[in-house]
């Protein structure tokens, strides 16, 4: 992942619960703050399909990491 991360590719995490969501609390390696500080996207609530969707819709308008995480916080 790291190699993805430092090209800039955009990887967003996403939480398998029902109602879960993803943060970054945790600063271990591979905890949710170590992710977010690699430019790891979080979707906010979004299951997989979804955030797919919605990655593939804002990567039309910007492929810049810090908008695209905008785009996923509305």
């Amino acid at each position: 992942m790291t190699k993805l991360t430092e090209k800039k590719v955009p990887i967003v995490l996403v939480s398998r619960c029902f109602n879960g969501i993803v943060e970054s609390n945790y600063d271990y390696a591979g905890g949710g703050k170590h992710l977010k500080n690699m430019g790891v996207l979080f979707s906010n609530g979004l299951n997989g399909q979804k955030a797919r969707l919605k990655l593939m819709v804002a990567l039309e308008v910007t492929s810049d990491l810090e908008k695209l995480q905008e785009i996923f916080d509305r």
